[in-house]
């Protein structure tokens, strides 16, 4: 300041001085203000402008991965259907595609048509196509014969080279009246018995379907979403000319934008973003493109946006402050007496509040002012911005308690599912056992049991209700009280099914079914009964080799009212080990869609030496390796019985004739766990047919036991029979003349030519009031 300015400042009044000097530090403090203000509220409305736009992105593939995760469990689920059936069984397929899309239709997902494609194993472009598709709540089925499949569906070509997902490109429809633009889910399968691929299942979508769940996607209203192929191709675009017709190459070399071509690089590599782009084919100002993947169709999506349309809250904003300064120069220039007084304390105790709401501390308000000037805007803006925010932090924890409240239900759901199934696993000296559910959601449809019908017989369950969630768990506990109850009162296995299939089908307007097997073992003898009822098929451990129990093929319960079904049975060695499992240990998927599979499966069952406990957390451990923590898709439900059995060489009969079937098994099954060839053990059971018999008919006139005991000692077999029946030495009755005419011949006595014949030796003794019969044949 020169001397002039000096001598005029000195001149003036102290009142003067202090407006100016007051005005000066009040403006001074007003644009810092107003500055932090602006550029704090700046950087969170573009943050939450980004962030914002960033989940509209992810929520619209999460919309779209929804409905392809439930396409695509509903093809595995009439896969694996499928795969439970011969290949000449029309009538069961047809009943398994009506079955799968009024499950999927009553379920809620939105889909075009389901069809089956059925081929032989040397050419798969000739075959049957069963489809079917609902419209106006009705369902219609088509059967025809397809001489050129890939020339009637070229988007389909190649789905049939591997056992995975696969989804097509956009097509015209020829199945539906509408012919309209859908995608296929597409996943080749087996036949019961089959080695190679015997057909195709497919589930389509109308595009128009897909574009209802995206536009369920909270983006706002300024911007465009568009879908872009594997390939690049626009699947939506507002313009008409490109959507369906360009790609996002084309487009890119076509407009000039290089960085157009980048992001359908990146998208389509799997990667998600965002990029500013100069202009584009939907605005020609400058824009801003958030994209992401679509992981299963490996499709990508983007969402684009002007960026001045995008960004208009930030520009009023700065506008608003712009104009608010401006408004408080010009009123403090006029109220200066009173900015002086009334201004210094209310602007720093707004800014130490201001401080404090930045901080996320609401406890001290804003005390609104009657006067109309800055000072008085300012803290009634604060005031109205200190209820909105609580308001709004009431809205969320309300919301959250809400959520809270759901998922406490579910958890309480859960609970009492588990508690169904039982835990507490018995262990007695015949047996060991263990099981296990995992279910993918928070409840599951998946259950096992077991339980016991008397002392010595034991039943134990596996099945896998269709669907997922609420549904599915009150379908699973109605089932499995339903098959536990009618099992306490049905001797029969087969019955036991048949009347528990016509049980669930009574009131199932929802079209859920269940796949199951059930067996019941004598734990006295080690024969197993067991009926399964289009479940896959368990595995049997014994003697460390690992091979499926493949039953005859029975059709799903829940379905077909009056369905046969069919009983086998086999007895299980001592020490041998049956592992029943559902289609969500084979088909736990990697993060490269890759599927766990039955042969890493049985890989895992060869090595199994120790409990079910230890078997069953073997396996949930390998699993876990092999998932690399992708989500868990299906129920993992597993159940291992272990049979110890009783003394394997020794058996205790009646001597009846009746009861030859008992003995021949249990001489067979001794053989085999010695590992016996097949022509010594033909001649073994040969001789032992005849000298059991043999005592039964002749040793007791009023009954009697006979007590058989085997032995494997330096390359030879010994077979000991011991009854308490009248002596008889059979070594010394005399051989009959084989070539003597029948007519001729006495009866009797051949029974024990023959077992002199099979065997490389023959010893008879008395002792203790007991026939002593012992037979032995060298088996090297």
């Amino acid at each position: 300041m020169n001397c002039f300015g000096k001598k005029w400042f000195g001149k003036q009044s102290l009142v003067f001085k202090l407006s100016l000097g007051v005005l000066a530090g009040v403006l001074l403090g007003v644009v810092l203000l107003l500055s932090i203000v602006s550029s704090r509220s700046k950087m969170i409305i573009e943050e939450q402008i980004l962030e914002h736009s960033a989940h509209s992105i992810h929520a619209a593939v999460s919309n779209i991965n929804h409905l392809v995760l439930e396409t695509e469990q509903a093809v595995r689920g009439l896969r694996n259907t499928l795969q439970q059936l011969d290949a000449d069984d029309g009538n069961s397929i047809e009943i398994a595609l009506k079955s799968t899309i009024k499950t999927v239709y009553n379920s809620g997902l939105d889909l075009s048509h389901a069809a089956v494609y059925t081929f032989s194993s040397s050419n798969s472009s000739s075959g049957t196509l069963y489809s079917s598709f609902a419209q106006d709540k009705s369902f219609f089925f088509n059967k025809e014969k397809i001489n050129d499949f890939y020339g009637i569906y070229p988007q389909l070509k190649g789905a049939d080279n591997d056992e995975k997902i696969f989804w097509s490109e956009p097509y015209i429809s020829p199945v539906t009246p509408d012919k309209r633009m859908v995608i296929s889910c597409i996943l080749p399968f087996k036949f019961q018995g089959e080695n190679v691929f015997s057909g195709l299942v497919s589930i389509s979508i109308g595009l128009q379907d897909i574009l209802q769940h995206i536009e369920q996607s909270p983006f706002q209203d300024e911007g465009n979403l568009v879908l872009i192929s594997k390939t690049g191709l626009y699947i939506t675009h507002p313009d008409p000319e490109i959507n369906l017709k360009t790609t996002i190459y084309e487009l890119a070399s076509r407009l000039n934008l290089p960085k157009l071509s980048q992001i359908g690089k990146k998208v389509l590599s799997g990667q998600s973003g965002q990029m500013q782009l100069p202009y584009s084919s939907i605005y020609p100002e400058p824009t801003i493109s958030f994209y992401a993947p679509v992981p299963h169709l490996n499709w990508g999506v983007c969402l684009i946006f002007s960026y001045k349309e995008l960004f208009k809250p930030v520009y009023d904003l700065q506008i608003m402050i712009v104009v608010s300064v401006i408004a408080v120069i010009l009123l403090l220039l006029l109220l200066i007496n009173k900015i002086c007084y009334y201004s210094i304390r209310p602007l720093l105790k707004i800014a130490k509040i201001a401080t404090q709401y930045g901080k996320g501390d609401f406890s001290e308000i804003v005390s609104e002012t009657c006067s109309d000037d800055e000072i008085g805007t300012l803290s009634t803006a604060f005031h109205n911005m200190r209820t909105n925010l609580l308001t709004y932090i009431d809205k969320e924890k309300a919301e959250i308690s809400e959520k809270q409240k759901v998922l406490s239900e579910l958890d309480i759901a859960k609970k009492i599912q588990l508690s169904a199934l039982s835990l507490d696993f018995p262990e007695q000296k015949e047996f060991q056992l263990n099981a296990l559910m995992i279910p993918a959601k928070q409840i599951g449809g998946d259950f096992y049991d077991f339980f016991f019908l008397s002392k010595n017989r034991i039943a134990i369950v596996i099945a896998d209700v269709s669907g997922k969630g609420i549904s599915a768990a009150l379908y699973m506990m109605r089932a499995k009280e339903v098959i536990k109850h009618t099992a306490q009162h049905t001797s029969s296995v087969a019955k036991l099914f048949e009347q528990v299939n016509n049980a669930l089908c009574e009131g199932n307007s929802m079209c859920m079914f269940v796949s199951a097997f059930l067996a019941i073992i004598n734990l006295k003898t080690g024969v197993m009964e067991y009926v399964n009822a289009g479940h896959l098929p368990p595995f049997l451990i014994a003697n460390q080799k690992c091979k499926k129990i493949t039953p005859k093929p029975n059709f799903i319960l829940g379905v077909k009212e009056g369905t046969s079904y069919k009983t086998e049975k086999i007895k299980l060695l001592p020490n041998s080990c049956v592992f029943l499992y559902t289609d969500g240990i084979t088909e736990a998927e990697n993060n490269e869609r890759q599927f766990y599979g039955e042969e890493r499966l049985q890989n895992v069952l060869r090595q199994y030496s120790g409990s079910p406990t230890e078997l069953i957390n073997t396996i949930i451990s390998d699993i876990k390796d092999f998932s690399q923590n992708s989500p868990q898709s299906d129920d993992i439900t597993m159940l291992a019985f272990h049979y110890r059995g009783q003394d394997s060489e020794s058996l205790t009969i009646e001597a009846d004739v009746r009861k030859l079937g008992i003995v021949l098994d249990f001489i067979e099954q001794d053989m085999m766990q010695k590992e016996i060839s097949k022509d010594i053990r033909t001649k073994i059971i040969v001789a032992t047919e005849e000298l059991f018999s043999n005592i039964a008919l002749y040793a007791y006139e009023n009954g009697g036991e006979v007590h058989i005991k085997t032995e494997l000692y330096k390359g030879t077999y010994s077979l000991k029979f011991m009854d308490k029946g009248k002596p008889y030495n059979p070594i010394e009755h005399r051989d009959p003349d084989i070539f003597q005419p029948l007519q001729e011949r006495p009866i009797g006595g051949l029974g024990i030519f023959i077992a002199k014949k099979m065997a490389d030796s023959i010893m008879y003794s008395r002792e203790n009031g007991k026939n002593i019969l012992k037979i032995e044949i060298k088996i090297k």
